[in-house]
C-alpha cells in the first residue's frame, strides 16, 4: 500500500480510502471493509446520514473486530465522519426536539424529508451520536458535511449578506470543533463540500481561503486539517478552476500550500449536468443494434399472440387479463423502447417485475389448465426467448453506454502511458486521481470484495506524471 501524510494531522493515509456512502449491515459489505483494512486501506470515510446511521455502526463493528483479533491497531486507522444532513431517524429526533421547544438553531429545511444544520449544539450532539454508533473513543477527523446547503436554500437576495452570515456560521462551527479536539472526542476537523471547485461567482461557492483565515483567527495552532470534494475525469474544477487568491490558484493548490489534507470523492460516479455519469465500461455478450433488437422483439410478438389465442382463451375473464399482462413482455418493451438508458434500471425491472411475473404465470397455467404438449413446449420456448431477449437488451444498452464513454477515453489516453491505454476506464479514473500530488486520499465505494481487488490493482501502478495536464486541459 502507498501512503501520504494527511495534511497537518501528521497521520499517514492510504492513497485510496474506503467510502461508505452505501454501506449497510450485510455480510458482503462487512467482508469488503474487512478485506480493505487488512490490505492496508486505512482511511474510512463515513457520515451520520449514510444508510441512516447504519454505515457508522458497520464501520465501528469492523474496526473493533479487527482490533480485538490483533489484525490492526486503532492508531493505524483513520476514521473520518461528517455531520450536517438531517434525515431519517435523525430527522425524527430533531423534529421532536423542535416540537418540544428545544430545537436546534440554524436549521435549513431544504426539503420535507431532508434538513440541514451545522450549528455548534447540533455538531456536538452529532459527534456524540457518531461515537456511540462507531463504539470508538474518538474520531480522527470530523467534517462539516456540505455546508453549501445554507447558501443554496436560504432566501437572502444580497449575496454579500448571505456569505457574511454563512462564514460567521462556519466560525462558530469551527470554534465548537476546536473544543471537541480539546475534549479528546475528535483529533482534527474540516469541511466536505461539493462546491469547493465551483466558480467563485456561483452562489453556492465555498471558499477554502476564507475558511483558512477563520481557522487561523481562532488559533494559530488550529486543527482545521482536512477538506473533501469531488474530483474525477468529468468534475475537474477542484484543480482546473482558479477560484482562490484573486483567481490565481485552485482549491487543491491552496490546500497544499496550507498543508491541508485532501480527500476526493466520486472518482467513478461523476455528476455531469445534474446527471450521474458512471466512468465505467460495461461488458456485454452480444453485438446487437437497435434494428436487430426490435426484429427479435417482433418475432416474440408472434409467440405472445399464439399464447393468447391458443392457451389463455381457455381462461375465465378474471384470469385472462392478468395472464395477458404477465405474458406480453416483448410488447411492453417495444412500447417503452428507449426509456431504459441505464443498465441497472432494466436489470431491476427484469428481476423484480417481468421475469418473476412470467414464471408465476407459466406455473399457474400448468396448474389450472390441462395443457397439451404443444402448449407446454411453447410456454417453455417463451421462457427461453424472454431470457435471451433481456440478454440482448442488456448488451444493446451496454453498447450505448460505452459509446458515450468513448470521447473521455480518447481524451484520457493522451495523458497516460501507452501500456495503460487498454486498462478499463474505471481503473484509469482511479489512477488519474491518485496521481495528483495534492490529493491525499481518493475515496472509493468498495461495497464488494471485487471492488477492493480492483482498487488494489491500481495501487500497484506507477503514478502518471502527465495527469495534471489532463485536469487543466
Amino acid at each position: 500500500m502507498k501512503f501520504k501524510q494527511l495534511g497537518k494531522t501528521g497521520l499517514n493515509s492510504s492513497v485510496f480510502g474506503f467510502g461508505t456512502y452505501r454501506i449497510q449491515n450485510t455480510e458482503k459489505h462487512f467482508s469488503a471493509l474487512e478485506k480493505a483494512i487488512k490490505n492496508g486501506i486505512n482511511l474510512i470515510d463515513t457520515a451520520t446520514n449514510y444508510a441512516d446511521g447504519e454505515s457508522e455502526i458497520v464501520v465501528g463493528k469492523v474496526i473493533s473486530k479487527l482490533i480485538n483479533e490483533g489484525a490492526v491497531k486503532r492508531e493505524d486507522i483513520i476514521l473520518v465522519s461528517k455531520a450536517g444532513y438531517i434525515q431519517g431517524q435523525n430527522l425524527n429526533v430533531v423534529t421532536q426536539k423542535e416540537q418540544m421547544g428545544i430545537g436546534y438553531k440554524g436549521i435549513v429545511k431544504c426539503e420535507e424529508d431532508m434538513w440541514h444544520c451545522f450549528d455548534p449544539e447540533f455538531i456536538k450532539d452529532q459527534i456524540t451520536a457518531s461515537l456511540k454508533r462507531t463504539e470508538q473513543e474518538y474520531i480522527d477527523c470530523y467534517l462539516i458535511h456540505n455546508p453549501e446547503y445554507f447558501l443554496i436554500y436560504v432566501l437572502i437576495d444580497d449575496i454579500d449578506e448571505l456569505r457574511s452570515i454563512f462564514y460567521q456560521k462556519i466560525r462558530t462551527a469551527f470554534e465548537q470543533l476546536e473544543k471537541e479536539v480539546e475534549n479528546g472526542r475528535i483529533k482534527s476537523y474540516g469541511v466536505s463540500s461539493n462546491t469547493f471547485g465551483c466558480s467563485s461567482n456561483s452562489k453556492e461557492f465555498t471558499s477554502l481561503e476564507n475558511m483558512v483565515e477563520i481557522a487561523d483567527s481562532i488559533s494559530s495552532d488550529n486543527h482545521f486539517s482536512v477538506i473533501q470534494c469531488p474530483l474525477n475525469l468529468i468534475e475537474k474544477g477542484a484543480l482546473s478552476i482558479k477560484n482562490q487568491k484573486d483567481y490565481s490558484i485552485s482549491v487543491l493548490e491552496l490546500a497544499e500550500k496550507h498543508n491541508i489534507g485532501v480527500l476526493t470523492n466520486r472518482p467513478i460516479n461523476a455528476i455531469n449536468g445534474n446527471k450521474l455519469f458512471n466512468l465505467i465500461e460495461i461488458d456485454y455478450k452480444y453485438d446487437v443494434d437497435e434494428n436487430e433488437l426490435k426484429e427479435y422483439m417482433n418475432k416474440i410478438l408472434e409467440l405472445e399472440k399464439y399464447i393468447r389465442e391458443k392457451i389463455l382463451r381457455k381462461l375465465k375473464k378474471q384470469d385472462y387479463d392478468p395472464m395477458v399482462e404477465c405474458l406480453s413482455i416483448s410488447e411492453d418493451l417495444l412500447k417503452s423502447f428507449g426509456t431504459y438508458q441505464r443498465l441497472e434500471n432494466l436489470t431491476f425491472d427484469r428481476d423484480r417485475l417481468f421475469v418473476v411475473r412470467m414464471k408465476y404465470a407459466i406455473q399457474k397455467l400448468h396448474e389450472i389448465l390441462k395443457l397439451k404438449e404443444e402448449a407446454k413446449e411453447n410456454l417453455k420456448k417463451y421462457d427461453e426467448v424472454i431470457i435471451q431477449l433481456f440478454d440482448l437488451y442488456e448488451s444493446f444498452i451496454a453498447i450505448g453506454v460505452n459509446a458515450k464513454r468513448k470521447p473521455i477515453i480518447e481524451q484520457i489516453n493522451k495523458f497516460i502511458s501507452q501500456e495503460l491505454v487498454d486498462l478499463p476506464l474505471s481503473q484509469k479514473a482511479l489512477l488519474s486521481v491518485s496521481s495528483i500530488d495534492s490529493v491525499t486520499c481518493c475515496l472509493v465505494g468498495m461495497r464488494r470484495e471485487k471492488y477492493v481487488d480492483e482498487v488494489l490493482k491500481v495501487v500497484e501502478m506507477q503514478k502518471e506524471e502527465k495527469i495534471f495536464e489532463f485536469y487543466n486541459s
